[in-house]
């Protein structure tokens, strides 16, 4: 059986940092990819995204973006970034490794069986994104539905959509970014968010709205919280009170929706928003006030959920759907395993990862020289 002190699962951003650190403290380890090359899960998200969060925020431990890319790196940009990276410093990943049981031995360490064979490791790292688990929340009538139902994360383009009537479902960045994407080529577009959300723009006074959130971090929640309820107060008297209405939680609690082209294109009526859905038909669905609506597709924007069920160990999990830990990175009941991307807030995630990804090197340094 191959021996590791460590084990990364996970070629992403968060997998690819911690590599690093590990690397920079002459930590054995290896990284294990389930894809045919590093970062398979941005690879598989939508040709147009592009990043929320500017690029002085968004950069990996020890490598900075290259002064030619966009500001907000598109999905190119930073796959490419995440290459050189990886090339860079000479990260051991093996891809095309996928993880199918992990467990503990009599010793306490970590049994993964992969369809490369097995492997232990002293302290194992999770680094795998949260876009390797799409989320389709059970939808009571939707099975009546006949058309096409799928997950964002299986949405490329518009154009097979041409001369479709579709309908997204969910409040996150995805949803928005991809019926705004819709309705810009002409296609019949329409929004479900059943509780509100927080938009938020790209920038304010010309300065990237998460950078703003960077500086504000250093204060209390509650003073954050106050900022935002008075900036709300102000946007409502300039512009009116928002047509999608806010949720019940904040910014801070869950990633807005980031820029003003989708709210403006809900304002014009190129995306009609909906709230309330009354029953599923087989060729389309009824809303509030038996408006019927004919459609071809179904679009769920409905997130990511973790996926631990490869553990045959019991692990935690908090009502987020996040592993339950301590110290931002460490597992609650077992002190060999360590998170990193499971940290989200107004910064962004690669921030979080930035961070959390030097704190599991340092803790996993500290623990070897017990």
């Amino acid at each position: 059986m191959n021996h590791k002190s460590t084990i990364v699962i996970g070629a992403g951003p968060a997998g690819l940092a911690t590599s690093k650190i590990l690397g920079d403290y002459d930590i054995d380890h290896i990284v294990f990819e389930k894809g045919p090359e590093i970062a398979d899960s941005w690879r598989s998200f939508y040709d147009s995204l592009t990043l929320h969060t500017g690029k002085h925020l968004s950069a990996l431990p020890g490598m900075k973006f290259n002064k030619d890319t966009h500001l907000f790196p598109p999905k190119k940009q930073f796959i490419g970034y995440l290459e050189e990276y990886t090339e860079k410093f000479k990260l051991p990943v093996k891809t095309s490794t996928e993880v199918s049981k992990i467990y503990k031995n009599d010793k306490g360490q970590w049994i993964l069986e992969t369809n490369q064979g097995e492997y232990s490791c002293d302290f194992l790292v999770l680094g795998i994104g949260l876009a390797t688990f799409p989320f389709i929340p059970k939808i009571s009538g939707l099975e009546n539905f006949k058309g096409e139902v799928f997950h964002s994360i299986q949405y490329k383009e518009p154009s097979p959509f041409k001369g479709k009537n579709v309908m997204v479902i969910g409040a996150g960045n995805s949803g928005a970014e991809i019926s705004y994407e819709l309705s810009q080529e002409g296609i019949d577009t329409t929004i479900f968010i059943k509780s509100g959300a927080n938009v938020a723009p790209l920038h304010i006074l010309g300065i990237p709205v998460q950078y703003l959130g960077y500086l504000m971090s250093v204060f209390p929640k509650a003073f954050q919280l106050f900022c935002i309820r008075l900036s709300n107060i102000f946007i409502d008297l300039i512009g009116g009170p928002p047509l999608i209405p806010r949720p019940s939680y904040s910014p801070l609690d869950r990633p807005p929706i980031i820029g003003k082209k989708f709210s403006k294109s809900v304002k014009s009526g190129q995306i009609k928003y909906k709230s309330k859905v009354l029953s599923y038909e087989e060729n389309g669905v009824k809303f509030e006030g038996d408006e019927f609506k004919k459609l071809d597709a179904i679009i769920m924007a409905t997130g990511f959920k973790l996926n631990l069920d490869i553990f045959k160990e019991n692990i935690e999990i908090d009502e987020d759907g996040f592993a339950k830990r301590k110290n931002r990175v460490e597992d609650l009941n077992h002190e060999n395993l360590f998170y990193v991307g499971q940290n989200y807030d107004s910064r962004g995630g690669l921030v979080n990862i930035h961070k959390d990804s030097q704190l599991i090197g340092t803790k996993i340094k500290s623990l070897l020289k017990v």
